[in-house]
């Protein structure tokens, strides 16, 4: 490990002059476990060996050696990126307005605003613009995912967005990487993942197999793939009561509540038409739920498909559409009691006033009596 900081340093001056020169592989900055830096050209990433270019020189190292890996925009992704209006020139030229910022941090600012902008697509919805954004570059970083890196993120709601469009071969192939990263979470993602496409192929025994290979820390997720196995082979009545043991258990488990709250939402619908008393309004009551609490994620975008598929804007636009009616209806009703307590006391005072009238004249009637008299 010595020898390769040793080296590693020795070449860093060399490796930034040689990036002026177009190198075949993956520009990236490396930092080693110890902090050290230096900007190489990665050739590949092979049964846990990182290979790259350090100047002129190749270099193969372990990568668990490594500590992260910073990818850069090239200068072909940026014309990309802005031919497909993932940013816009408003938004370069807003950038390099920034006197305060060098050019090699003004293209850094780029990069990540580009990313912002995938990650926006993504929260609204638009699957189809995330994969239209990412996939021409993102095959450069894909064998790399297993090393800390700054495009993770991007990766993940990449593969998220194949899986929502049924793209099942590419978002096994991003699972199957997943797998790979030494971080539970991302491995059990993974899993999972792959178990969702098992069972939207119909492959029961590959899910309920992924399942049992989980790791005993994802005590929700296995049971979020046994309420979906427990659907897939018709029992939705226990599939719900499996999702309520998650709900009660992991409450704050926000990778695998939220697909477990739509998977109700499924469950309600396979069960229409039955014996049982659920209606398909059930389902989408449950959709509506899942789509508001969670908004800006992938699986609400999904339950407004579902919310949607079902009815659900004409049933709201009707209960709206019955709201304002009864409001305009009750707003009618109080203006009309305004109007008679209005009426009903100028009556009032005309009644007053006329009563007031004929006393002061019968008072006038008096005076001019008791006045005749007494002359």
């Amino acid at each position: 490990m010595k020898r390769f900081l040793f080296t590693l340093i020795a070449l860093s001056t060399v490796a930034v002059t040689a990036q002026e020169v177009e190198q075949a592989g993956t520009p990236a900055l490396l930092e080693t476990a110890n902090g050290k830096t230096a900007r190489v050209t990665l050739q590949k990433l092979e049964a846990g060996q990182l290979t790259f270019m350090a100047g002129s020189r190749a270099m193969t190292v372990p990568a668990d050696k490594i500590n992260r890996l910073t990818f850069s925009m090239s200068k072909e992704d940026f014309d990309f990126y802005q031919a497909q209006q993932i940013i816009s020139t408003e938004e370069v030229t807003e950038i390099f307005k920034k006197e305060n910022l060098s050019r090699a941090e003004k293209l850094e600012l780029i990069f990540k605003t580009v990313l912002q902008n995938i990650t926006q697509s993504y929260n609204d919805g638009d699957f189809q613009k995330v994969i239209d954004s990412t996939s021409p570059v993102m095959s450069r970083y894909v064998q790399y995912m297993p090393i800390q890196n700054n495009m993770r993120t991007t990766f993940v709601i990449t593969y998220d967005s194949y899986k929502s469009l049924g793209d099942y071969e590419n978002a096994a192939r991003y699972a199957k990487m997943l797998m790979k990263i030494d971080d539970l979470q991302m491995k059990i993602m993974g899993q999972v993942g792959m178990a969702q496409i098992a069972l939207a192929m119909d492959n029961i025994d590959q899910a309920e197999k992924i399942k049992s290979e989980l790791p005993e820390e994802a005590e929700a997720a296995s049971l979020y793939l046994t309420a979906a196995l427990q659907r897939a082979k018709g029992e939705p009545k226990e599939a719900i009561k499996t999702v309520t043991q998650i709900i009660e258990a992991h409450p704050n488990d926000v990778d695998i509540l939220p697909a477990s709250e739509l998977l109700v939402a499924y469950c309600y619908l396979d069960m229409t038409g039955t014996n049982s008393v659920i209606s398909t309004n059930s389902a989408m009551n449950t959709a509506r739920q899942v789509k508001n609490i969670y908004a800006g994620t992938a699986v609400a975008v999904n339950a407004k498909k579902l919310w949607t598929e079902l009815g659900g804007p004409e049933v709201e636009a009707a209960i709206e559409a019955e709201k304002a009616a009864q409001e305009a209806a009750r707003k009618a009703s109080q203006e009309a009691a305004e109007k008679r307590r209005a009426e009903q006391k100028a009556r009032q005072e005309a009644e007053k006033a006329a009563k007031a009238a004929a006393e002061a004249a019968n008072a006038n009637l008096t005076n001019n009596v008791t006045t005749t008299e007494s002359e």
